[in-house]
């Protein structure tokens, strides 16, 4: 699993998933795979040199010393392929002593004179920023190919304010940018060795008084932003993955298909035909994210398994905002929050974030309605769909039948989906439709799929309502 581990950022809660320190501690970053720096704050000064304040010679070689050993260490973990997150506050400048002292005169008129040099605590990033303008604003725009910070824009745009900007330099892609769109606030440093310096505007966490809410999303959001930036491919399929049951008839298709194409003769018109048939598995194989998936893999399962019922659903993002699923039906708008855990269940977080979403839908000037809310969770994605003992939190459940959101889990999804991707069954997908349509604060249950094994295939309907009943929704 992906550890963030984060130095001397105060803004982060302490129940996100994250390990911390303060720019104090001699820690190593060799053990993290994300890093989430702050800059430094340097020492009280008890003395002033041209307007700024001047270190004594203690104070000086200490925060000197501090300052080249976060370099150290931050160019480290961009060399190893690292992704480091800089939250850019505003630079602070103090005089520090070179340790040079030039005596001149003698007798009573003998004096000493101190060197000192300028120090900015921006010395301890391990890349350099130039053309850098000091001043605070809020006025934030997205740049061109600013995709990979959409999510988390939409996310923590309200908490964010820009202290500093710079210069584009070569290279460097801005993300944010001030509102005459001449420098940047944000933007993703590359590196040869495969590491990211990624510089983002400050942040307070707590502004809205959802701390520990925004924190374990913010962790999420960094996260996923160095899987885009690493590439991460899709998640392996578990084990379990392999046995038959999980096999359609289209997987085995192309896949007797492509052995036999394997065992045919090196020519050329065979290897066209075997890429063609690897990439139509490979296209086959995305509504099995229904049964393991989490991240974009299960987003586009979802998309997948709702297209197979008919739904014209689709992922939404316009540079501020990002939902996971947008689609009507029966003539409701409704808005999708997709979630997979490895061995937890969904909880009330995605609720909030499912909240958050639809007020922030609602605000854009071409919607006039609310839009009905639906949860798509893949809870204790690692295990088999019949081990699963934890499905979503009497919170989440509460919360949904409040807000009157639909509750899918995504490997109930599977079986109608995957029935109807090979059939014409028009009737069956007007059913599955309506359980998502009808589901009003409760597990949606789809209707059991209309084939001879259809009692090993039912869609979890045991499962579902006793998810149902365990949070007081009367049984569908």
């Amino acid at each position: 699993m992906t550890n963030l581990f984060a130095v001397g950022f105060e803004s982060l809660h302490d129940g996100a998933s994250a390990a911390s320190a303060s720019h104090d501690a001699e820690v190593s970053l060799d053990d993290a795979d994300v890093i989430l720096f702050s800059l430094p704050i340097p020492p009280t000064a008890y003395e002033a040199y041209q307007g700024k304040p001047c270190l004594s010679d203690d104070q000086s070689f200490k925060y000197k010393e501090k300052l080249s050993r976060w370099q150290r260490e931050l160019a480290s973990a961009v060399r190893a392929g690292k992704t480091v997150f800089v939250e850019l506050t505003k630079p602070q400048t103090v005089y520090v002593a070179t340790g040079t002292v030039e005596y001149s005169g003698t007798g009573r008129n003998s004096r000493s004179t101190r060197h000192v040099v300028e120090q900015s605590n921006l010395t301890a990033l391990p890349c350099t920023l130039s053309g850098v303008i000091v001043g605070t604003g809020t006025e934030i725009l997205t740049a061109q190919r600013s995709q990979m910070l959409s999510q988390y824009w939409a996310k923590f745009r309200h908490l964010s304010w820009y202290e500093v900007r710079f210069a584009s330099a070569k290279g460097q892609q801005p993300l944010l940018t001030t509102k005459n769109s001449e420098q940047a606030v944000s933007a993703i440093i590359p590196y040869e060795s495969g590491g990211h310096v990624v510089i983002l505007p400050a942040v307070n966490l707590d502004a809205d008084r959802k701390h520990r809410i925004n924190s374990i999303e913010f962790v999420r959001v960094l996260l996923d932003i160095d899987a885009q930036l690493r590439g991460e491919p899709p998640a392996p399929p578990p084990g379990w993955m392999s046995e038959t049951r999980f096999q359609t008839a289209a997987q085995r298709r192309l896949q007797e298909e492509l052995l036999r194409l394997q065992e045919a003769e090196a020519e050329a018109e065979a290897q066209r035909e075997r890429t063609r048939v690897q990439m139509s598995l490979q296209e086959a194989n995305v509504i099995y994210g229904l049964l393991f998936a989490q991240g974009k893999q299960l987003e586009k399962a979802v998309l997948r398994g709702l297209a197979a019922m008919g739904v014209a659903a689709q992922g939404f993002t316009d540079g501020e905002s990002e939902f996971d699923a947008v689609f009507m039906l029966d003539g409701t708008r409704m808005l999708g929050e997709v979630e997979g855990r490895d061995s937890a269940a969904i909880n009330i977080d995605k609720i909030t974030q499912l909240e958050r979403n639809i007020a922030e839908d609602f605000a854009r000037d071409e919607v006039e309605t609310h839009a009905k809310g639906v949860l798509f969770g893949n809870p204790q994605r690692l295990v088999p769909p019949e081990a699963r003992t934890q499905i979503f939190t009497t919170k989440c459940l509460s919360s949904a039948q409040r807000n009157h959101f639909a509750l899918i889990l995504t490997h109930t999804m599977f079986a109608p989906a995957t029935y109807l991707e090979q059939t014409n069954d028009i009737e069956y997908a007007t059913a599955c439709r309506a359980a998502i349509s009808a589901a009003d604060g409760a597990v949606v249950t789809f209707p059991v799929v209309p084939t001879d094994n259809s009692a090993s295939r039912a869609s979890g309907d045991t499962e579902t309502r006793a998810a149902n009943e365990s949070a007081g929704a009367p049984p569908k």
